[in-house]
C-alpha cells in the first residue's frame, strides 16, 4: 500500500517576520506581520493554505503571538522553533525549525551565489567541505563559515565530496570522470582516480580502487565507499560522481582492483555496511580476496540504479546478491542502517520504500529478480528524493531524514511501527525557497546540516 504523507510547508523566512515584530521597539503594541503556511493532506480539502499573524505581546516567548487562521494552530516555542497543528488532516505538533546559521560559501562574480552540488561535515563537527559547478571545491569552519581552503584539481562540476573518518582527509567525484583525495590539512592531492568511461556513474559500473603503491602518505584501516562515498565504520550515502573505492592512501598512482555493477543504467547513490549472514554471496564456499584489498570480507554494498531498482552486492564475493524489480522512476536515493537491518530507497517521483534485510534471501539463480515486499512505501509529494539518512530518534527507534528537490527536509517518526499507517512528518526544517537540497548532514543532536542550488549552506 503506497501511505501518503499529510504535510505542512511554510514561507522560508518566517522567523525573520517573527524577528522584526519581536524587535519593533518603536511600535511595542501595534506591530505586526505575517506569514504563509500550507497544509497537505488527501481527500476532500485536502490543501489549505492560509496565513499566520504575528503580534507584539507583553508576554510570552520572544515577546510575540502567533496566530493561525482557517484552523491553524500555531505555537512559537522559541524565535527559531514552531510546533504547528491543523487536526482536519491529521497533522499534529510538526516541530518548524529555522536555521541557526546560513552561509554562502560559493564564489561568483555576482551577488547570486553558484550552485552547492555536495556536502560533507568533519567526524568532529568542526569542518565542511563543500562542491559546487566548474571544480569549485572548498573546505570551511562550521562554525562561522569562514573559508580556509580552496582544493584546485578537477575542472568538472563537483557531484560529491566526503570525509574519512579521521576528519584529515577527503574524497571528492566530478563530472570530468575523476576522483580525488586530497589532505584538508595542507590541501594537497596525492592519488587521482581515473577510470570511468562517462561523467560520475553513468557507465553503469561500481569500481573497486587500490589507491596507490609509492610511498606512504596516510593510512588508515577503515576502507572507504564512494559513489558519494563513506567510511564502512559509518555507513552513508553517496553521490553518483563515485563508484567504490576500498582505501588506503598511498601517494602515487592508483588501480582498479575490480568493477561491479554494469548496469545498462547509470548508478546513483551507494551504501554500505556489514553484510547480513543470510545474504553472504557464495554461502561458506572459499573465495578468493586480491591481497590489495582491505575489511571487504564481512560488507554489502546497495545501489541505487536508474532502472528504478536497488541491488544488494556482497563486496566479498563480489556477487549481486539481491535486486528489486525495476519500475519506471529512478531509484536516486539509498541509505543502510546494519543494526535494524533498514534499508531504504527514495525515487524521482518521490516514493520512499523501507526493507527488513531479514526477509531477503539471496539468489537460487544468479540474475532472479527477487520480489521483496517493503516494510512501508510512502511519499511526502512527488518531487524527487535527493537524499534519504537513517538516524535514532530520542527513544533509540529509527527515523529518517528526507531531502527533496522542492526545497524540503524533514524528519519522519519511527519506520518500524506496528502500525506502517501510523507514520508521520515530525519536523520540517525551513529555509530553502524551492531551491533542491543536494544533500543533507547530521550533527548528532546539534542539528542538521543542509545545502543546495541557493548556494547556501544551513
Amino acid at each position: 500500500m503506497l501511505l501518503q504523507l499529510p504535510y505542512i510547508s511554510v514561507q522560508h523566512d518566517w522567523h525573520e517576520a517573527i524577528a522584526d515584530v519581536a524587535c519593533a521597539h518603536d511600535k511595542p503594541t501595534n506591530s505586526a506581520d505575517t506569514f504563509w503556511i500550507s497544509a497537505y493532506g488527501h481527500g476532500k480539502g485536502a490543501s489549505i493554505h492560509t496565513s499566520v499573524t504575528v503580534r507584539k505581546a507583553d508576554s510570552g516567548h520572544a515577546g510575540v503571538e502567533l496566530t493561525g487562521e482557517g484552523g491553524m494552530e500555531v505555537t512559537l516555542v522559541n524565535h527559531k522553533t514552531i510546533k504547528i497543528s491543523y487536526p482536519a488532516q491529521d497533522i499534529s505538533n510538526v516541530t518548524v525549525h529555522a536555521p541557526r546559521a546560513a552561509y554562502k560559501v560559493t564564489d561568483s562574480p555576482t551577488r547570486i551565489p553558484k550552485p552547492i552540488n555536495s556536502i560533507d561535515v568533519s567526524p568532529g563537527g568542526e569542518l565542511f567541505v563543500v562542491g559546487g559547478d566548474a571544480g569549485d571545491l572548498k573546505i570551511g569552519e562550521l562554525d562561522g563559515g569562514a573559508i580556509r581552503r580552496d582544493l584546485k584539481g578537477h575542472f568538472g562540476d563537483i557531484t560529491t565530496c566526503r570525509f574519512f573518518p579521521s576528519g584529515q582527509v577527503i574524497l571528492s567525484g566530478a563530472s570530468d570522470f575523476q576522483l580525488r583525495i586530497w589532505s584538508a590539512l595542507d590541501g594537497l592531492n596525492p592519488v587521482t582516480l581515473k577510470g570511468h568511461r562517462a561523467a560520475s556513474s553513468r557507465d553503469g559500473t561500481i569500481k573497486l580502487w587500490e589507491c596507490g603503491k609509492h610511498g606512504l602518505h596516510h593510512c588508515f584501516v577503515a576502507p572507504v565507499a564512494c559513489g558519494g562515498c563513506s567510511t564502512f565504520c559509518t555507513p552513508g550515502t553517496f553521490s553518483p560522481s563515485f563508484t567504490v573505492s576500498l582505501l588506503l592512501i598511498h601517494k602515487g598512482s592508483a588501480a582498479t582492483i575490480s568493477t561491479l555493477g554494469n548496469y545498462a543504467t547509470p548508478v546513483n547513490k551507494i551504501a554500505i555496511g556489514t553484510v547480513p549472514s543470510t545474504l553472504r554471496g557464495g554461502g561458506d564456499v572459499e573465495v578468493e580476496v586480491d591481497s590489495r584489498e582491505v575489511e571487504t570480507e564481512d560488507k554489502l554494498l546497495l545501489a541505487a540504479v536508474s532502472d528504478g531498482s536497488l541491488r544488494g552486492i556482497d563486496l566479498r564475493s563480489k556477487a549481486e546478491v539481491f535486486a528489486t524489480s525495476a519500475k519506471s522512476a529512478a531509484s536516486i536515493a539509498c541509505a543502510y542502517a546494519p543494526q535494524w537491518n533498514l534499508v531504504v530507497s527514495g525515487d524521482a517521483q518521490g516514493v520512499i520504500n523501507a526493507w527488513d534485510l531479514r526477509d531477503i534471501r539471496q539468489y537460487s539463480t544468479p540474475g532472479t529478480i527477487f520480489e521483496l515486499k517493503p516494510l512501508v512505501t510512502f511519499y511526502r509529494n512527488e518531487y524527487p528524493i535527493q537524499d534519504v539518512v537513517i538516524s535514532k530518534d530520542d527513544k533509540g527507534a529509527p527515523v529518517l531524514f528526507i531531502a527533496t528537490v522542492d526545497g524540503a527536509a524533514c524528519q519522519t517518526s519511527p519506520l518500524l511501527s506496528a502500525d506502517p499507517s501510523s507514520l508521520r512528518v515530525t519536523h520540517e526544517y525551513s529555509g530553502f525557497d524551492m531551491d533542491p537540497i543536494a544533500n543533507l548532514r547530521l550533527l548528532g543532536k546539534q542539528g542538521v546540516v543542509c545545502a543546495g542550488r541557493d548556494g547556501v549552506m544551513s
